[in-house]
């Protein structure tokens, strides 16, 4: 049996994510909350949730590299409301070091559980050669 969510390091940290970035985005210009900012509180919610469903699969690569893969599309969407100034550079670097985190984290999660004989292993196994951004 798998460990109860509460015990995984990374829902730990995704979880703290969502706690700093939800007020963050909070103070972006009103127009833009309802549109970067619900994308970038959407996803770092949905990363949270796909760790839970990882945690509770059996078989755990394919939604672990839809993990890896929402990680570096929150980081594009951090990047962009920083250089919108809607968050501070200092707001940039912090949100950037927690998800950075997390993605080392679920690169290393995912390494753990590959599958070797899976047919989609053409796909991660471009994504391994890409290393971990």
């Amino acid at each position: 049996m798998g460990h109860e969510n509460k015990d995984l390091i990374i829902f730990d940290r995704v979880y703290q994510l969502c706690k700093w970035l939800y007020p963050a985005v909070g103070n972006y210009p009103r127009g833009q909350r309802y549109i970067l900012g619900e994308r970038t509180t959407g996803l770092a919610t949905e990363i949270l949730l796909m760790i839970s469903q990882a945690n509770a699969e059996w078989s755990k690569t394919l939604t672990i590299c839809g993990i890896v893969l929402r990680v570096r599309q929150l980081k594009t969407l951090l990047r962009l409301a920083m250089e919108l100034k809607y968050l501070s550079f200092g707001q940039y670097e912090h949100a950037v070091g927690m998800v950075d985190e997390v993605g080392r984290l679920a690169w290393g999660w995912l390494k753990a559980t590959l599958d070797k004989n899976a047919n989609h292993n053409f796909y991660l196994g471009h994504l391994m050669t890409e290393g971990q951004s």
